[in-house]
């Protein structure tokens, strides 16, 4: 495994989908000009007539558009970030030109 090093990249598709109505999911595919590297997120709905709580899915896409500074998923495609990964692990999400930054494992921790 390659070593976690933070690169400068391009967003070059965002989308968020309902998967067998049972998961909501956002994936972001990251252009590092020449090579690129996809990550996903997925959430489960134990019931989709009910809001689960606490609304991670919710929580995920707000912390996103709020570092990229954008009010929609759409509006993600072709804006700069930094990127914290390895060969096959984001660990963050950064704001291209401020020290501004999204751990991702914030929700596995429960910092939500």
């Amino acid at each position: 495994m390659r070593k976690r090093e933070i690169k400068n990249a391009v967003i070059e598709s965002a989308s968020v989908c309902l998967e067998r109505d049972t998961f909501i999911s956002l994936s972001l595919c990251f252009d590092y000009g020449g090579s690129g590297q996809c990550s996903g997120i997925s959430f489960g709905v134990a019931d989709k007539n009910k809001i689960v709580e606490p609304n991670y899915m919710a929580h995920y896409i707000g912390r996103i558009l709020n570092l990229v500074g954008v009010d929609s998923v759409e509006k993600l495609k072709g804006k700069s970030v930094r990127v914290d990964a390895s060969y096959g692990c984001v660990f963050r999400i950064g704001h291209y030109l401020e020290d501004k930054w999204y751990d991702i494992s914030e929700i596995a921790k429960g910092k939500v």
